[in-house]
């Protein structure tokens, strides 16, 4: 669960969370740049620590350093922050944390990177070993992190450490893990500073600032449960349930914890193409429905995974429908505890738009309950749609496929009338996408297109909506061009895995709470670990 974060909204420094300099005091021995409370300047929902040609404190310059020692600590978890470095001649820009009773080492540094090489950022642990000082570096040549923001994550676990920068891993080690361990929680450290006494920092401002956009620190997630598993195609279990035990439940009141990571994609087998809409089933654990696009029957498809991991699939004829163009599907649980199905139909103008309400079936039934129709049109101007989801409250939610997205909310259904929902704003930079989801403690959303997944974190779960509207997407990520995804949902039910299918036969499944280092192993190629182990001098932060 995110147990800090400052997202520097506010006008001034939160004293509560941070207090200025290092837990030690205001300047290192090897550095040329004493910590100036003037320099942390909180404006523009950011943090500018400053380097100043201003001499303080018997050195040249004066710095902007925050600590959040004796107010926050935390031993194994995720750090993130999202940072646009300093690029000025011998500046450096870090990101880091060491333990609360001020023992050193050990260290862990999630991220530093110089001015001169603003190209290049080194990942470094520290621990002592026999009385000696070693330390374990690696680096990352990517973009230039002064010209931009990038996110800058570590996640510290009992078997080591992992690095990753704008959500993908790179870099790994078990170097040192006892030490750290025995350095109990570690508080966190943001600093700009100047490491050579020639640094041209402070002739351009703009470039002589370290810029921080927020901090996010998650506590470690527990493992999710399991997918029940059966040998056997699809058929209700006792009591209407599925084979395989009861449904999975989140430790932790399903707070999704830590940050969305890819985790793995895998074949799924013929039947299963074009499918436009998927949701997981609240009542039957481990089931899954799925909608095919135009051109296909009015049918939904159960699914579930056999005990090799490949979905099995059974149709069900939908009662009293006609699929001219079935774009997504979403689900709810009915006020007589039964669950319903919506079906969004949407022509490629904006034209016969529908929405069916579908009392969920068994999944061993051959045809539905009769479909109820509910004809709906935009208050402003038609628009393609290809995502729905549900908002709380049972509210449904649709967001059109164009550039940016456009959130629609509706507040009832009537079958009597044209629908017409309420316009709630825009997803930011969300590109013609063609599935939105809800994550189950709704503090997240992802919107998936055919090619970018646009990760939105930090939502306020009573009113997800209104807090995502022009929210900046906390992550992007890629998918492969021609994969074409199209459907997808948390599965199973109330679990923090998303399930992205493609049109291509393969999925995506994104993960909140598992351990990234298990997941991204199975999920990315990691870049080399060029990590080096010997005696050092003392960090510079």
């Amino acid at each position: 669960m995110l147990s800090f974060h400052d997202e520097f909204d506010g006008t001034s420094l939160d004293k509560s969370k941070w207090a200025n300099g290092f837990g030690w005091g205001q300047a290192t021995r090897s550095n040329y740049g004493w910590c100036d409370p003037g320099a942390n300047v909180v404006s523009g929902g950011v943090l500018v620590q400053r380097i100043d040609r201003v001499a303080k404190g018997g050195q040249p310059f004066s710095v902007g350093c925050i600590n959040s020692k004796n107010r926050f600590a935390q031993q194994y978890g995720y750090w993130e922050a999202r940072i646009r470095t300093a690029s000025c001649f011998g500046a450096r820009s870090a990101f880091w944390g060491k333990p609360n009773d001020e023992s050193w080492p050990p260290e862990i540094d999630v991220v530093e990177v110089n001015g001169d090489a603003s190209r290049m950022a080194r990942f470094t642990v520290h621990w002592q070993e026999g009385g000696r000082h070693l330390e374990s570096q690696g680096r990352f040549t990517g973009p230039d992190f002064s010209d931009g923001f990038h996110t800058f994550g570590v996640e510290w676990t009992p078997d080591g450490v992992t690095w990753f920068v704008d959500g993908v891993e790179r870099r790994h080690t078990s170097d040192g893990a006892g030490a750290l361990e025995g350095g109990g929680p570690f508080y966190t450290i943001l600093n700009s500073q100047v490491i050579d006494p020639d640094s041209t920092c402070g002739e351009v401002p703009a470039d002589s600032a370290e810029y921080v956009d927020y901090v996010r620190i998650w506590s470690p997630a527990p493992v999710p449960a399991k997918v029940p598993v059966g040998p056997g195609p699809v058929a209700p279990g006792p009591g209407g349930g599925t084979p395989g035990g009861g449904p999975p439940r989140l430790p932790g009141g399903g707070d999704c914890g830590l940050p969305v990571r890819v985790d793995a994609r895998l074949p799924l087998p013929a039947g299963t193409g074009e499918a436009s809409g998927a949701v997981a089933s609240q009542r039957f654990p481990g089931l899954g429905w799925f909608i095919r696009d135009s051109g296909n029957p009015a049918s939904l498809y159960a699914f579930r995974f056999d005990a090799a991991g490949t979905p099995r699939v059974r149709e069900v004829t939908v009662t009293g429908a006609a699929n001219r163009d079935w774009e997504d599907l979403t689900y709810s649980i009915g006020p007589d505890g039964r669950g319903r199905l919506f079906i969004i139909e949407s022509g490629q103008s904006g034209g016969d738009t529908f929405i069916y309400e579908v009392p969920e079936p068994d999944p061993g039934q051959d045809h539905t309950a009769p479909a109820v129709r509910y004809r709906y049109a935009y208050p402003d101007r038609p628009a393609n749609t290809e995502s729905a989801f549900m908002a709380p409250g049972d509210h449904l939610a649709l967001v059109t496929k164009t550039t940016p997205g456009r959130i629609y909310r509706f507040d009832a259904l009537s079958a009597g009338s044209v629908n017409r929902p309420r316009y709630m704003g825009v997803l930011a930079d969300a590109d013609r996408v063609s599935v939105v989801r809800l994550s189950p403690d709704r503090r997240t959303m992802v919107a998936a297109s055919h090619t970018k997944a646009w990760i939105y974190e930090g939502l306020s779960p009573g009113t997800p909506i209104r807090s995502v509207v022009g929210r900046k997407p906390t992550r992007i990520m890629g998918i492969d061009v021609g994969d074409n995804v199209e459907a997808g949902d948390w599965f199973p039910a109330g679990s923090c895995q998303l399930l992205l299918l493609a049109e291509s036969r393969n999925t995506y499944q994104l993960r909140l709470t598992s351990p990234l280092r298990t997941a991204m192993a199975r999920g990315r190629v990691r870049s080399s670990d060029r990590s080096s182990s010997g005696r050092a001098q003392p960090a510079l932060d």
